[in-house]
């Protein structure tokens, strides 16, 4: 048997080895669908399977059980969670029970089609509407779409 010598990496870097490579899988997947459907009925279906995807797993979060409220404030810590695990960095700038802001000035997907952070969004609207029907989840702005932040936006319907 052969051996290969692997460096070690750290866990950082790995995961960031790890969220380019599905980062581009993804955008290839994006764009060879696009070659074959309406880009407006293409948005529409990913972005419907992406909130339904969302919606199970808000409905699974274990807000109760791990402390948290189910308000604002309490939704937004698994949407800031799982930017935290996509090395999604930004900064929280308003929050109250009712809405948390953040603002993202950097994210592997924003040199990417606008259509995937559509979807995205799909899942984070599903996420929060999953954990407390009363509250949305918003992308007003977007660094795919060449804003200069991504605002996220949780707040009471």
């Amino acid at each position: 048997m052969a051996e290969l010598p692997l460096p070690r990496f750290s866990e950082i870097i790995a995961r960031s080895i790890a969220t380019a490579t599905f980062v581009d899988t993804v955008e290839l997947l994006f764009k060879a669908l696009a070659e074959r459907a309406d880009s407006e009925e293409l948005r529409e279906v990913l972005y419907r399977a992406f909130y339904e995807r969302g919606k199970r797993l808000g409905e699974k979060a274990p807000l109760e059980r791990l402390g948290l409220s189910s308000d604002a404030m309490g939704i937004a810590v698994f949407p800031h969670l799982s930017d935290e695990g996509m090395q999604i960095e930004g900064t929280i700038v308003e929050a109250s029970p009712t809405r948390v802001v953040k603002e993202v000035t950097k994210c592997p997907m924003q040199h990417i089609s606008a259509d995937l952070c559509h979807a995205y969004d799909g899942m984070m609207l599903g996420m929060v509407e999953g954990m407390n029907p009363a509250y949305k989840c918003s992308l007003p702005q977007c660094l795919s779409r060449g804003d200069s932040v991504c605002r996220v936006v949780v707040e009471k319907k």
